[in-house]
């Protein structure tokens, strides 16, 4: 079934702009409009998938004038995450350029929360420990107002970059599975920064810090979250332990902030010492 409809949506452009026309009119059916998009710039290249594309962002385009820009901005790194993995067939490359493009969005105030002041305010009055922590803040000579309205639209970015990196694995799954059967868990178990891509993006964040640009922070968070990911489902896969672990770890990065924080600190250490190499290594 899945099949028949992956070929469906290819067989014409007429069908895949139908589709991403429709779902991106839905609230919140962006996601989907932006995985028939991706699937086309990854199966037929930026030019003909034009259509499909510019199908998916007309709704998203309305959505904005009536002050709802997350649909649009989700879009926009859906397609920047596809024409990268398109261009470079690397998906660290992919979520290092789509995480900068977050990281401009954020900084230009488009991911803020419409009443982000009221919001903020609300959250002070229901958690104390948020309340104390922006108190510290003002005490230290910062705009506590501006730095907590930012990180409302830093979470913005995150939770849009998450669902950007979702679509489009979703959509490699999608091309994967009609043309190459098991490539994208190949691809994807493959995963790892190498050391100068680590630096980069580090250096990309430290220099934002430096110069008060903080939402360069994203630019870490991304590329590191999904190697830690690939690095956990690739050690389950060379040592034979059943899948459901990884599925459990998938889950508890996503809500679960100490996991989180190991699997980035994990795909770290991996970025230097390639671990599934060396378990490869010695499996042989």
């Amino acid at each position: 079934m899945l099949t028949g409809f992956v070929n469906w949506l290819l067989a014409k452009r007429f069908h895949a702009m139908a589709v991403a026309l429709i779902a991106s009119i839905l609230p919140w059916g962006f996601w989907l409009s932006g995985a028939v998009a991706s699937l086309w710039i990854l199966r037929k290249g930026p030019a003909p998938a034009l259509p499909v594309t510019a199908a998916a962002v007309v709704p998203s385009l309305l959505w904005a004038i009536q002050s709802d820009v997350m649909p649009l901005c989700g879009l926009v790194l859906i397609i920047v995450m596809s024409l990268l993995l398109r261009v470079t067939v690397s998906w660290s490359r992919a979520l290092i350029g789509t995480s900068v493009v977050a990281a401009l969005l954020i900084q230009s105030g488009l991911l803020i929360p419409p009443h982000a002041d009221q919001l903020l305010a609300q959250m002070q009055r229901q958690s104390p420990e948020v309340k104390a922590m922006l108190a510290s803040y003002a005490e230290q000579g910062l705009n506590a107002q501006a730095l907590g309205v930012l990180v409302m639209g830093v979470l913005s970015g995150l939770v849009l970059l998450v669902v950007a990196f979702g679509v489009t694995l979703l959509a490699r799954y999608w091309q994967a599975r009609l043309f190459n059967p098991g490539g994208l868990r190949e691809e994807f178990l493959k995963l790892r920064l190498k050391p100068v891509e680590l630096l980069i993006i580090f250096g990309i964040a430290l220099l934002g810090m430096a110069l008060g640009i903080f939402s360069t922070m994203v630019v870490v968070w991304l590329p590191l979250m999904a190697a830690g990911i690939a690095l956990v489902h690739g050690v389950v896969d060379l040592k034979g332990i059943n899948g459901l672990w990884a599925a459990i770890i998938d889950i508890l990065v996503l809500v679960a902030w100490p996991v989180t924080l190991i699997v980035l600190l994990l795909a770290l250490i991996d970025s230097f010492a390639n671990i599934r190499g060396r378990l490869a290594s010695n499996k042989h």
